[in-house]
């Protein structure tokens, strides 16, 4: 047989790899020309519910960690307070966050910025679920380490049985 028989044989065969080996080369290829990040991250998941907030929050000033009391109204008497929101380390080589006390995350030098130093950012990805037949059993919303078209799944905690879409606060890169 000669070319011209088989080529819609090799046409229908080979365009479908071509697109598959283009789609894994657009996935794969990124993370080769990236460094890895050099920059771990603190943030702080509040347990808080949609019947009352955390007593305190926590903000970067002067490139460290403070806390700072909520106003309790008189309007908001009747709810209940929670307890103050938990710190964690995010050790980005080992992909596992620490609990940390305050005391021990003042230690630390933080840039509050949305970017690290070396140009990593931590952004919101979607809730687990969705189209039924691609349904991946996760239930929170998953949060990506991102830098131009490399992005990684960063597993962050989040907080157990009063899980709020917006417990996770990311607070700062450390220095």
């Amino acid at each position: 047989m000669d070319f011209k028989k088989r080529a819609p044989l090799f046409i229908g065969i080979g365009l479908p790899v071509l697109m598959v080996l283009v789609v894994w080369a657009s996935i794969s290829l990124p993370k080769l020309f990236v460094d890895a990040p050099q920059h771990n991250f603190i943030y702080s998941v509040d347990v808080g519910s949609y019947y009352g907030g955390s007593s305190v929050y926590y903000a970067v000033e002067n490139n460290q960690l403070v806390s700072h009391p909520v106003p309790k109204y008189a309007s908001d008497a009747s709810q209940p307070t929670m307890p103050p929101p938990t710190l964690y380390l995010h050790d980005l080589a080992t992909n596992q966050s620490e609990e940390l006390s305050l005391a021990d995350a003042q230690k630390y030098k933080l840039s509050s910025g949305p970017k690290s130093a070396d140009g990593f950012e931590v952004v919101p990805g979607s809730y687990g679920g969705g189209f039924p037949l691609f349904y991946d059993g996760g239930s929170g919303p998953k949060y990506f380490l991102k830098k131009g078209s490399y992005t990684k799944e960063i597993a962050v905690q989040q907080s157990g049985s009063y899980y709020t879409p917006y417990s996770f606060h990311f607070l700062g890169w450390i220095e």
